[in-house]
């Protein structure tokens, strides 16, 4: 069998921002400012300029929590930097949320954070039409 290279301690973060998910790759040792430094790489931003939020810093979970993302400022919290991800029982797959600075164009430090918005994804439902001629072509093969 062949090696990936991922021991025990290494673990798979899935960060949300909008409608797009980046993976990253952190060893539990890793502290929340490591973690931000990779983010910012695929984001193109300064690491200050990243915020990273979980529902609960209690429990973090591995599913998108979409009853805190429906009030975001009461029920995420921001993970501090110098956090390490093992003390705050990160699991592997687990879900953080990405929230970056957007600053005004006179000033950088003038500015906000943008709003975490992750979308409810569709439902995996084909249409009705579809549905419809797949039943009409079975039947006409059956026969």
């Amino acid at each position: 069998m062949a090696s990936t290279g991922l021991t025990l301690s290494t673990l798979t973060l899935r960060i949300k921002r909008l409608r797009q998910t980046y993976f990253i790759s952190a060893a539990a040792t890793d502290t929340v400012l490591a973690v931000k430094k990779k983010t910012a790489k695929l984001v193109a931003h300064d690491p200050r300029d990243l915020r990273l939020l979980v529902p609960r810093a209690d429990s973090i979970s591995t599913t998108v929590d979409y009853a805190a993302l429906a009030n975001p400022k009461d029920l995420l919290v921001e993970l501090d930097d110098k956090a390490v991800l093992d003390q705050l029982n990160v699991p592997n797959d687990a879900v953080l949320y990405l929230s970056l600075w957007i600053s005004n164009d006179s000033n950088a430090a003038d500015g906000k954070w943008e709003a975490i918005e992750i979308p409810k994804p569709a439902p995996l439902q084909e249409p009705e039409d579809d549905l419809e001629s797949d039943a009409a072509a079975d039947a006409h093969a059956r026969s």
